[in-house]
Order: structure tokens, then C-alpha cells, then sequence
């Protein structure tokens, strides 16, 4: 039995859908199911059941493996950081939660510079409502949390980062533009203008294969973008942005996006409708390719050398935080990164084959 078995079966008993355990994993959904099918022929008990309201959920024999397969699976990844360590430098995986409104604007720039000042560190940022990240500093599922207002628990230590003042806006006829601050009381009753989900399934998402947000506002497009992929389970997302400057954001948040140019249907058509390998360039003679390869989280954390022996194809660039950068002898794969590959006809195949699966699976 393969570890990456039990971590496809461990995330599909936590998200409750075969869709994300299938992205998070880099796998097809069909994957997914033959790997749960091989784990119920393996004990002979039925370990997920499955309906159209509640999803994907654990059986009580699913509930025991579960418990009984997360807590190793932790320790192997905390083995396999611990023996890639080197003393005299910064690395392994740190696991972060965050809320939106910190992840969209705050947290990206001091990520940058973490990374920047140590390479070979892999940040995984996952984005969450704020009880989301309690549970997930409480479940031990990351190493940290990070939320707007935070309330003082027992079982957790709380670490100030900083201030923000919350603003109002408002008409200028409206009573509460006239006051120079505004209490919380005041806005009790008071309509707001926010997202509703509802307008998503009045449209039809629970049913949709793709969804691209073109809006002419980011923050909606990428909130929508996102709402979208985490609570619809659509896998092949894509936002249009005005601010070139908030790539690298949504970038990090896993959101393809396109500018306002004239190949923007050419774009969004890309990442809507993708094949395994996105090819980005051809040269003239239709010999040569540069080509977008799909990443097995195994991947996360190795040197991109590592793929280039794996495969015999050279890294043509590596895309991070929305910038592309030329790949050097200690560049270290993070979480998030768009990796392409200089190939030609006869290797594509064999290159994704290689690049999405685990390194230990190679032969």
C-alpha cells in the first residue's frame, strides 16, 4: 500500500468531496475512487458512503482507519522534513491558516520576503473562515493560524502582529457619513452590500464545470473565483484582474488569472478548458515546446535539478507568486509554484507522466 494512498483517502475523509481530495493530491477524481475502491478491497468494509447532500463522509470503519492513519502520516512528514534538514540552513514546510482579509493584502509581501531570505522554505497557505482556523490550530492540521479579531482560547497562545483601523463606506447623505467615528452599535440594522452565495446557485455552480470570474472589480472576482473552488468543489477556475500588482496574491491563493488584453479569451479559454500538459510556446518548426507540467505535491520542498535528472527535460521557468524566474542550482519547488518545461513530441507524455506522480514512485 502507498502512502500517497492514505493521504488521497485522509484529505477525501476531511473535505468530504472527491473533487478537492483529487486537487489536493494532483490526481483526476476518478483516481480518487479507484484508490478508495482498492482500500475497501483491501480491509472488506465500506469506508466512505457517498449522497448528494452530504457528499463524501466516513463510515464508522472509515472513522478508524482515519484516526488511526492521520497521526502517521503526520510523523512521516515530520521524519522526511527532519532528515532533509541541514544545519546550516532554513528549511521545511510550514503549514499556515489565514482569513481573507488578512491572505488578500497583509500576509502576501512578508511571505515573499520569507522566502526570499530562505529558499528552501515551503509555505502552504490555506484560506478559511475565521472558526476554520481555530479548529485547524486546534487539530494540529497547521502550524499556525492567523485571523483579523482574535479571541483568547486555552489550548492556544495568541500573538499580536499589528492594528487596522476598520473604515465605513458610505453615501454622503447617509447619517453615519456625518460622524467622525462610528460605534458598532449604530450599525446594527443598517443594510449592507456584501457577496451572496446564493447568486451562485441561482446560476447554476453546483452544476458547472468551469467558472470564470470577469467582473470589473478584482476583490470580487477573486472572492468569487475562490467561493467557487473551496465551497463548490469547481475545479477549473479563473479571474480577471485591473491591477496587474495582485498576480502574486492570487497567484498564492491558486487562481489563474489573466490582465485586460487582447489575449484574455485566449487565456481564460486555457485554464478553463486544460489538458494535462498547457502548452505555452511552440517554436517554427514544430519541434520544440514549452510546456505547463503537472506537480505531485510529493515534489514540494526538492530541487528543481531534481525533476530535470527525473524527467531528462530541462525547467524552462518557474512561475511563483505571479513572476517568472529562471531556474538556479539551489531553487527549491514551493507550494503554488507553475513549473514549464522545455519538450518535445516524443517525451511529453513520459515528462508528465514522471511530474505527476510522487518522486518515490519513479522507476
Amino acid at each position: 500500500m502507498h502512502l500517497e494512498t492514505l493521504k488521497t483517502f485522509c484529505d477525501l475523509v476531511e473535505t468530504g468531496s472527491l473533487s478537492r481530495a483529487a486537487r489536493l493530491n494532483l490526481v483526476s477524481q476518478s483516481a480518487v475512487s479507484q484508490q478508495l475502491r482498492a482500500l475497501e478491497r483491501r480491509y472488506g468494509r465500506r469506508l466512505i458512503e457517498r449522497a448528494p447532500r452530504i457528499g463524501a463522509r466516513a463510515t464508522d470503519a472509515g472513522r478508524l482507519l482515519y484516526d488511526e492513519v492521520k497521526p502517521l502520516l503526520e510523523r512521516m512528514r515530520t521524519l522526511e522534513q527532519r532528515l532533509r534538514v541541514r544545519p546550516d540552513v532554513v528549511a521545511g514546510t510550514v503549514r499556515v491558516a489565514t482569513v481573507y482579509s488578512v491572505g488578500l493584502h497583509t500576509l502576501p509581501p512578508a511571505i515573499k520576503r520569507c522566502l526570499a531570505d530562505h529558499p528552501e522554505v515551503n509555505v502552504r497557505l490555506s484560506y478559511r473562515r475565521t472558526n476554520e482556523v481555530y479548529a485547524a490550530c486546534l487539530d494540529g492540521e497547521v502550524d499556525l493560524g492567523i485571523v483579523a479579531v482574535p479571541t483568547r482560547r486555552p489550548q492556544l497562545v495568541v500573538v499580536p502582529l499589528g492594528h487596522d483601523e476598520l473604515v465605513i463606506a458610505a453615501p454622503p447623505t447617509h447619517p453615519i457619513a456625518r460622524r467622525a467615528r462610528c460605534p458598532l452599535a449604530a450599525l446594527d440594522g443598517q443594510p449592507f452590500i456584501g457577496f451572496d452565495r446564493d447568486i451562485l446557485t441561482t446560476a447554476g455552480i453546483e452544476r458547472a464545470d468551469a467558472f470564470a470570474a470577469v467582473s470589473n472589480g478584482d476583490n470580487s472576482n477573486i472572492i468569487a473565483a475562490r467561493v467557487a473552488r473551496e465551497t463548490f468543489g469547481v475545479d477549473r477556475v479563473v479571474a480577471r484582474i485591473y491591477d496587474a500588482k495582485r498576480a502574486e496574491v492570487y497567484e498564492r491563493l491558486g487562481i489563474p488569472t489573466v490582465a485586460t488584453v487582447r489575449w484574455t479569451a485566449d487565456r481564460m479559454l486555457r485554464h478553463i478548458v486544460r489538458d494535462d500538459l498547457v502548452e505555452i510556446w511552440r517554436d517554427p518548426t514544430s519541434t520544440v515546446a514549452v510546456v505547463e507540467v503537472p506537480l505531485h505535491p510529493g515534489w514540494i520542498g526538492r530541487p528543481v535539478r531534481a525533476v530535470e535528472e527525473a524527467t531528462g527535460a530541462r525547467v524552462a521557468y518557474v512561475m511563483r507568486f505571479g513572476k517568472s524566474a529562471l531556474p538556479t542550482p539551489s531553487m527549491a519547488l514551493q507550494d503554488s509554484d507553475h513549473v514549464y518545461m522545455l519538450v518535445d513530441d516524443e517525451i511529453a507524455a513520459t515528462v508528465r507522466e514522471i511530474t505527476a506522480a510522487p518522486p518515490e514512485e519513479r522507476h
